[in-house]
């Protein structure tokens, strides 16, 4: 394996990146605030989006539409017109750092975790928060959904696994807790159908959990890992 380039304009910290193979097209956010699109063919040409406050914690993309959404420490989400490099519309509704987005771009139904405990399922045609959903972590720096954001799994710094199932509902409570706490979660993925998740933690541990049957599958604890932080799944194979 060998480097092929090197993205480097961003100032401080990339804390966010999404990559399209097809278009060839890298989206990033960092420490400074902005969101730079890059071009793999002219890596040192990166268009800039202006518009947090602050750092830019989360980031989720619709290749397909050019479109995007972000969240920050500014306490908002912002959605982008990828093509014009310009926000589109600003979500407020947090009252401290968005840490994480997922998207369900066929519903233009978008969820994010905050630092404010809260995980928030908003309409990003019409611009309005349509669920605010209570689970009790002190932040919610992880979340995951199915395809259609029915399902919606959210970890943060207490350990625990919160589950919830949308249909029908407009707010509330987790219907299941999947960890009654251990350490921190700080990546989280689910399959489009919302039946299998990973969970990656800070002792260093991926756990597999089926999400029908509420229970752990599998536990890979690698010797001598580190935190775990993001997690990337190829659920097709």
């Amino acid at each position: 394996m060998k480097q092929l380039s090197e993205l480097g304009e961003h100032p401080g910290h990339v804390w966010c990146a999404a990559l399209d193979w097809e278009s060839q097209t890298v989206v990033s956010g960092a420490e400074d605030g902005l969101l730079r699109v890059w071009r793999l063919e002219a890596p040192a040409r990166p268009r800039r989006l202006e518009g947090h406050q602050a750092d830019v914690w989360a980031l989720a993309v619709d290749w397909g539409a050019r479109r995007a959404v972000s969240g920050g420490r500014d306490g908002s989400l912002l959605c982008w017109d990828l093509g014009r490099c310009e926000p589109t519309r600003r979500l407020r509704g947090h009252s401290k750092d968005v840490l994480c987005v997922a998207a369900s771009w066929a519903r233009d139904r978008v969820a994010s975790g905050s630092a404010d405990g809260s995980v928030r399922l908003w309409d990003v045609a019409r611009g309005t928060c349509v669920a605010a959903l209570a689970g009790g972590h002190d932040a919610v720096w992880s979340i995951g959904a199915d395809s259609s954001l029915l399902r919606v799994l959210g970890g943060g710094r207490s350990g625990r696994l919160l589950l919830w199932h949308l249909e029908g509902r407009d707010a509330g409570p987790p219907e299941h807790e999947l960890a009654p706490g251990s350490s921190p979660v700080a990546a989280v993925a689910l399959d489009a159908a919302g039946q299998r998740a990973l969970s990656g933690h800070w002792d260093g541990s991926v756990v597999l959990w089926d999400l029908d049957e509420r229970r752990a599958l599998e536990a890979l604890r690698p010797t001598g890992s580190g935190r775990v932080e993001c997690l990337w799944v190829d659920w097709a194979t």
